[in-house]
């Protein structure tokens, strides 16, 4: 296998990282063991033909969210959103339901006494929605960029979910809404942190709602592998990579997999400490899935559920923390809390005219065996009579049957691993991303941050991977700059003594020459590009061996030109002496600093007089105007060319540091016997 760059996997996280990869220039490749991309984001007829069901994800309020997602034109191939008039319905026992509106005052109309609060706690956050996401959907040690709006949302986020509900609210409709949301933490809604998902999602659905993709769940993966393509990356389905070996030497090489996966792939290369870690990442509940095919929408009793494009079936605050208790234990629960999606009543595509689809799960023990068919249709058949009636063909799932559908979901376990607030802070281990492997890196969501699709697991990994590249540059360039000064001839730099004799024609032809034709100056072309690769300037160029070389024939070009220019034809023309003449160590570090910079706008005729260094200022010029017939395109605007320039006239400034003070540099190097 060749390529600059692979990716195990091809759920959002791998396709993210991958075109991450692709727009800075390296050649990637994504390998899936399915015949169809997609991971977590997986649309098939699962039950009658025409009834096209997701397979595993299907309201994506985190996807329209994404930080990420928002920077790819994932629009322009071919993904929609849909959004239903309610983002969230939570039937309860009175024939009446809870409900999560758009507009916040919607919301807080409906939730009665408990409005004023749920704004005051809410409203904040949500305006500042696009603030507090990036900051929540990185690894959690990183200092935040607004450390306030953090830790106003961790004020309300650290508690359990139960005991929030409690604390701040009277009515049962508003304490069972909160602990629906907050259950798709996966955890004890009496453990620490449990509230913060529910806030988290309740928060987006005022700010971007509760979507479902027009199509299905596998548009998302469509439109990403779609854009990925499109950058000139490539896709293998239905090729199971084993081994870590089977990549040959591809760098870097990112991992779409939870850490059981990573430790079967990686083998004997990873170090027994690290293994250990891995080896010991917990993973979390599994879930029972049920897809129906139906003969007409799902009967609610309270109108509002058929508004909405997700309900929570679970009745009060109580119900569904003992169903969450007993996920987390070893038996499910008789009564258990479902998760429903009915997305044919906004989008028509998913089922055949006047047929529906609909979707449900619940959280059922790890790995567990228990059939949880009669008893989630029970949940759904109790707060919609007539709802098995409609039934034209089911699909279960148990969590072994999920797993074998994808390897991620071990156990059944949806969210990469248990998302306690141990396994969030430090997920799976301190290195995050990285791995003790050099140019290995895991993106899964067993990654900073967590489960769902937003591709956010596989951003942060590709731009670590992407600044280990850079590293791996800068540190290449001080090497070789250091061993570049060490060797360098110091052909133009003239002691006093021996500049009284003016230049000629034919020797200011030779000085080109020497400053042009050396090794150093090849190095130095070199260090330039390696420094320009790492810091992403012209991103155009991209990242990667024919990059480099791109931006090192650029160096190189310049450095012909400017000197070609300033050395050799405006020196002739002008009658300027453009050799450097070193102050010496005579004189002190400041004046001979301020002097060697100066040297920039400042140098002799040849008759000895001082005069403006117009040679070197309109050589530069000469230099930048030159180098839009080889720089990419948005190099060639007159605003960069003239920051081209300027960059051209401080470095040849700052350049004459090197000739001023590399003798003496070298002398204090051989006196000390180094």
């Amino acid at each position: 296998m060749t390529g600059n760059a692979c990716v195990v996997g091809s759920g959002p996280n791998g396709l993210t990282a991958a075109i991450v990869l692709a727009k800075a220039g390296l050649r990637t490749t994504v390998y899936e063991e399915q015949p169809t991309i997609g991971g977590g984001a997986r649309s098939a007829e699962l039950t009658l033909p025409g009834f096209v069901h997701d397979v595993c994800s299907a309201v994506h309020p985190w996807a329209a969210s994404s930080p990420a997602f928002a920077t790819f034109p994932l629009a322009e191939h071919g993904l929609e959103w849909i959004q239903p008039p309610l983002p969230l319905a939570h039937p309860l026992d009175d024939g009446s339901a809870a409900v999560l509106a758009m507009p916040i005052e919607d919301t807080c109309a409906r939730l009665g006494p408990d409005g004023a609060v749920y704004r005051r706690a809410i409203g904040p956050l949500a305006r500042r929605w696009r603030e507090l996401l990036p900051i929540i959907q990185q690894p959690l040690l990183r200092f935040p960029a607004h450390p306030w709006l953090l830790a106003r949302f961790g004020a309300l986020a650290f508690w359990p979910a139960a005991a929030s509900a409690r604390l701040l609210f009277r009515t049962e409709a508003a304490r069972a809404l909160f602990a629906g949301i907050a259950a798709h933490s996966v955890l004890p809604l009496e453990a620490l942190g449990s509230a913060a998902f529910g806030w988290v999602l309740a928060i987006a659905g005022h700010a971007v709602g509760w979507p479902i993709p027009r199509g299905g769940s596998q548009s998302i993966a469509n439109a990403l592998a779609s854009y990925f393509e499109s950058l000139g990356g490539s896709i293998v389905t239905n090729h199971r990579i084993g081994s870590l070996d089977e990549l040959g030497d591809a760098a870097p090489v990112l991992c779409d997999l939870t850490p059981r996966q990573f430790v079967a792939v990686a083998g004997s290369r990873l170090p027994a400490r690290y293994r250990r870690q891995l080896e010991a990442y917990r993973y979390g509940p599994g879930v029972f899935k049920i897809d129906w095919a139906l003969s007409a929408p799902i009967p609610w009793t309270a109108a509002e559920c058929g508004r909405a494009g997700t309900i929570h079936v679970g009745g009060s605050l109580d119900e569904i923390a003992a169903s969450e208790r007993a996920s987390a234990g070893t038996a499910a629960s008789e009564r258990p809390f479902v998760l429903v999606a009915q997305p044919s009543l906004f989008d028509a595509s998913r089922a055949p005219a006047g047929k529906h689809t609909a979707w449900g799960y619940c959280h059922v023990p790890h790995a567990s065996t228990e059939d949880m068919t009669e008893r989630i249709e029970s949940q759904v058949e109790r707060f919609a009579p007539g709802f098995r009636a409609r039934i034209l063909a089911r699909h279960t799932a148990t969590p072994a049957d999920l797993e074998r559908h994808n390897a991620n979901l071990v156990g059944g376990d949806i969210t990469g691993g248990a998302q306690d607030l141990k396994q969030l802070v430090l997920r799976p281990t301190r290195l995050f991303y990285r791995t003790p492997l050099a140019g290995v890196y895991l993106c899964s969501s067993s990654t900073p941050p967590g489960g769902a699709v937003h591709g956010m697991c596989g951003f942060h990994a590709a731009e670590t991977a992407l600044r280990g590249i850079r590293n791996g540059l800068l540190t290449i360039a001080t090497i070789a700059l250091m061993a570049a000064l060490l060797c360098a001839p110091g052909s133009a730099q003239q002691d006093p003594a021996q500049a009284t004799k003016p230049p000629s024609t034919t020797e200011k032809w030779h000085f080109f020459i020497e400053e042009t034709a050396t090794p150093f100056t090849l190095v130095a072309s070199g260090v330039n590009a390696a420094v320009s690769e790492a810091t992403r300037s012209d991103p155009q160029y991209g990242v990667g061996g024919v990059a480099l070389t791109k931006r090192f024939g650029a160096a190189v070009g310049d450095n012909i030109t400017q000197n070609f220019f300033s050395d050799f034809v405006l020196a002739s023309a002008l009658h300027e002496d453009t050799r450097y003449i070193r102050k010496g160590p005579s004189h002190g570090f400041w004046s001979r600093f301020s002097y060697a910079v100066s040297r920039a706008f400042v140098t002799r005729t040849d008759a000895g007089e001082r005069t403006t260094n117009w040679a070197n200022l309109l050589g530069c010029g000469l230099q930048a105007g030159l180098s839009n017939a080889y720089y990419p395109p948005p190099s060639q605007t007159g605003r960069a060319t003239a920051i081209n320039w300027a960059n051209s006239v401080a470095g040849s400034g700052f350049g004459n540091l090197f000739p001023e003070f590399l003798p003496d540099f070298k002398k204090w190097l051989k006196k000390h016997h180094l």
